[in-house]
C-alpha cells in the first residue's frame, strides 16, 4: 500500500467499517493483506534528506527515493 494508507483508519469504528467494506467486495474465499506499520519502532526518525537512495530501473533509468515527513494532529472529540 502506497503510502500506508490502512494507519489512516484511527478510531476502532473506522476500522470496523473498513473491514467490512472489504469483506463485502471480496470474492468467496478471497483474501485481504495488507501491510501496516509498528509506530513503537519510530521508524520514521530515520527518514531524512541524507538517506537519499538510487536506485536503477529495469529500463536503466536512475530513480531517485527519499522521505519526508510531517507532523499531524487529529484531535479526538466525543
Amino acid at each position: 500500500m502506497t503510502g500506508h494508507a490502512f494507519q489512516v483508519l484511527v478510531t476502532d469504528e473506522e476500522l470496523r467499517l473498513a473491514l467490512r467494506a472489504v469483506r463485502a467486495a471480496l470474492a468467496p474465499e478471497g483474501r485481504f493483506v495488507f501491510e501496516t506499520r509498528n509506530p513503537a519502532a519510530h521508524a520514521w526518525e530515520t527518514w531524512t534528506p541524507d538517506r537519499e537512495r538510487h536506485l536503477t530501473a529495469q529500463d536503466g533509468s536512475v530513480v531517485r527515493v527519499w522521505h519526508e515527513g510531517s507532523r499531524v494532529r487529529r484531535s479526538r472529540t466525543g
